[in-house]
């Protein structure tokens, strides 16, 4: 793994991965925590940057913070107040249309990270209607 984060970015995603944890309190992501799903993700995340993925260390936050807002109904001011400017409106734009997604780096690296997880989510489970959404969402994503 690619280990180029400061004391600080560690601290923030503490501080992220923390906050989601109260903010999707008992939600499941099957039949495990959520935050196990967020987890995952994550985990994808570090495997882009070590295969050579260009990942902004801001993704390393925003990748916690992925579903608050609609999951869990945390507001953007709420969003805002803790991790600023930049994570918030990257966490409101993976929830917008493609093009936007693909504008915005934070957004898109996340954004594929977890469209693979649940693509291979899909696959293990054997379900195909969530299959074929995820592999259209991910060339989608891919088809710069």
């Amino acid at each position: 793994m690619i280990i180029n984060h400061t004391k600080e970015a560690f601290e923030l995603q503490g501080k992220a991965r923390e906050f989601a944890i109260k903010a999707h309190g008992d939600q499941l992501y099957g039949s495990k925590p959520y935050i196990h799903y967020l987890d995952m993700v994550s985990t994808t995340l570090h495997s882009m940057q070590d295969g050579g993925w260009d990942i902004p260390e801001e993704a390393f936050v925003a990748v916690w913070l992925y579903w608050v807002q609609e999951d869990a109904d945390v507001g953007d001011d709420a969003l805002w107040q803790e991790f600023g400017e930049t994570i918030t409106k990257a966490v409101i734009t993976m929830h917008s249309p493609m093009q936007s997604i693909k504008d915005n780096k934070i957004a898109y690296v996340v954004k594929v990270a977890a469209t693979l997880v649940n693509l291979q989510s899909s696959v293990i489970r054997g379900s195909n209607p969530h299959f074929s959404w995820y592999t259209k969402q991910l060339a989608k994503l891919m088809d710069k």
